[in-house]
């Protein structure tokens, strides 16, 4: 498939749905975190229910690694919060004067909807004046406040923010999104509906590319490899930003094969086979020429050693090759004999978790 479809003269398609390509305006279209879904709609239920005067909590913390989605899923809350002709199940209406301003990127014109990103504005100021608006009464049932990268906030903002929520107003819904909750402190963490953003599995992944590839896009399975998308899986970071922003720079360079893939995201992987070899075999000046040479950023080559050595611990313990390994794609005489090697040269171990810290005392001495 790949010569027939590097033989096209290639045009960049038009998107068949644009609505696919940016951030999601449902809960539903958010990938891979469907029972983080259910706890945010819980939560939903519990602070927009008209008949309950004092809900038991009206502070929403979103936690996980970058590029997850916690942007994203905090502007849908505050589209169904502030919509003005919501249907059953909680939904935005989608054709409302809010509807509409939340499809902009970001919101805009919204009287009861505050976005503060406390990674450019950290002081006691900044998060005051957050508070002080939220305080005020709204136009609508609600207002919305959100702080994204709130661990990022002063110790003084912090403390503006605590006062607030110990004190809630009762039309005040507050949404705090981070990637290091622990840094918030536990008097902060008490007062929130903490919902843990998990990370995309290798499926998640697969069926973020698919749906964006076909839906988004218009490209039908005959016209891309599939394969290329689960090297574009496998090399590019594990969050959708990113994976997102991969997929589109292939498609728009060429036609979506393999080869395209290995052009723009060299696989540094070889490279840290040889590195990994040498270092076997004693010669470091073998081994960090060899990742001098690799392709990649220093942060990819690190992703790579880290993946191979995970595979290469895998493989002496269970002695079998998981898919989307690493080590999958090497030809099984040199795989076999680098697993041999490396199982020789680790001490004995009782558990997987003593010898994944054998693993690293290994190439750490060797570096």
């Amino acid at each position: 498939m790949s010569n027939d479809l590097s033989s096209l003269a290639w045009q960049p398609p038009t998107p068949a749905q644009p609505t696919v390509l940016g951030r999601p305006r449902r809960f539903e279209d958010v990938s891979g975190q469907e029972d983080a879904d259910r706890d945010i709609q819980a939560f939903l239920e519990d602070a927009l229910d008209p008949a309950r005067q004092k809900p038991r909590c009206r502070t929403l913390l979103l936690s996980g690694v970058a590029g997850i989605g916690k942007t994203t899923i905090a502007r849908i809350l505050g589209n169904i919060a502030l919509c003005w002709n919501p249907t059953e199940g909680h939904q935005a209406c989608g054709t409302c004067a809010i509807c509409k301003a939340f499809q902009e990127n970001p919101p805009r014109g919204i009287d009861d909807y505050f976005e503060i990103s406390a990674a450019e504005y950290s002081g006691v100021h900044a998060m005051s004046h957050l508070v002080a608006l939220m305080r005020r009464a709204p136009l609508g049932r609600f207002k919305v406040g959100f702080a994204d990268e709130a661990h990022r906030a002063s110790r003084m903002g912090k403390d503006a923010l605590l006062k607030d929520l110990e004190e809630p107003s009762p039309y005040a819904i507050y949404i705090l999104a981070t990637t290091e909750p622990d840094k918030l402190g536990a008097a902060l963490l008490s007062r929130c509906h903490h919902v843990r953003l998990r990370p995309p599995s290798m499926t998640d992944r697969l069926h973020f590319l698919r749906r964006r590839c076909e839906v988004g896009w218009g490209l039908p399975p005959e016209n891309y490899e599939p394969a290329a998308l689960e090297r574009l899986a496998v090399r590019v970071g594990a969050n959708y930003r990113e994976l997102a922003a991969a997929l589109d720079r292939c498609i728009t360079a060429g036609p979506l094969t393999t080869d395209t893939v290995d052009r723009l995201f060299p696989d540094p992987l070889a490279a840290c086979l040889s590195s990994a070899e040498a270092l076997l075999d004693d010669d470091l000046s073998g081994a960090i020429s060899a990742l001098v040479e690799a392709p990649g950023t220093p942060d990819e080559k690190r992703a790579a050693m880290q993946s191979l050595l995970l595979g290469l611990s895998l493989a002496c313990v269970r002695g079998v090759v998981t898919p989307y390994d690493p080590l999958s794609d090497v030809p099984l005489e040199r795989r076999q004999a680098l697993v041999a090697r490396f199982d020789a040269r680790r001490p004995q171990s009782v558990s997987l978790a003593t010898y994944l810290e054998d693993c690293a005392r290994f190439w750490g001495a060797s570096r």
